[in-house]
């Protein structure tokens, strides 16, 4: 427990800024709050003053769904920011069953031409949640994950196939020729084309498959 702490501590540091501002939001929220606990009490004198009751009860409505609204759009910025500046966990074998069935079913080609959104549906939750949730888990976003496993699924068919290189590309679901080259060869050192005469083993799985489709 003390490790993962200390672990955590440079993060933390390098973070001060971001962790500053959220400190300051807190303080407004807070402020925000205490000034609705007050609000009801406060429009009830303006009641007993006013020609049109109605008018009071308007006023007090619109009041609180914009302090609702301001502190369900802190609190959604407060979740993101930590799980960009927390490191991801050490131990990947604890994922939640929602993230294994995802990561599983990126081995499916139908899921690769889908992207991140498909990836997200297969969850079974929010686009948001499965970003936050993966950059704190597994380090990655939802795209690199995709992206990942399309370029092994076409490595895999550059291997065992004679399908032609765009042919592989729009199958795994890249639209951008461009910007598969450039993955792929980040990825195992060299081109397609190259790959295919001379298969090469990449450096390391979960590197070099950032970016769009």
């Amino acid at each position: 427990m003390h490790g993962s702490c200390w672990e955590a501590f440079p993060h933390l540091i390098s973070h001060l800024p971001q962790i500053i501002g959220v400190t300051i939001i807190i303080l407004r929220v807070i402020v925000i709050t205490q000034s609705t606990t007050c609000l009801f009490d406060r429009d009830a004198d303006e009641s007993s003053h006013a020609v049109n009751g109605d008018r009071v009860l308007e006023n007090q409505t619109e009041r609180l769904a914009t302090r609702v609204h301001e502190l369900f759009y802190v609190h959604r910025f407060m979740l993101n920011l930590f799980a960009e500046i927390m490191p991801p966990a050490a131990d990947a074998r604890h994922l939640p069953d929602w993230l294994k069935r995802g990561l599983a079913g990126l081995e499916d080609i139908e899921t690769m031409q889908g992207g991140a959104a498909a990836f997200a549906q297969l969850c079974g939750r929010s686009p948001e949640h499965v970003a936050r949730e993966c950059r704190r888990l597994l380090g990655d976003t939802p795209t690199t994950l995709v992206n990942q496993a399309r370029l092994a699924e076409a490595a895999r068919q550059l291997r065992m196939s004679n399908h032609d290189i765009l042919s592989i590309m729009y199958e795994c679901g890249f639209t951008n020729s461009s910007h598969f080259y450039s993955l792929f060869k980040k990825r195992y050192g060299v081109t397609p084309r190259d790959y295919r005469i001379h298969p090469v083993t990449p450096p390391s799985a979960g590197t070099g498959a950032g970016g769009r489709n």
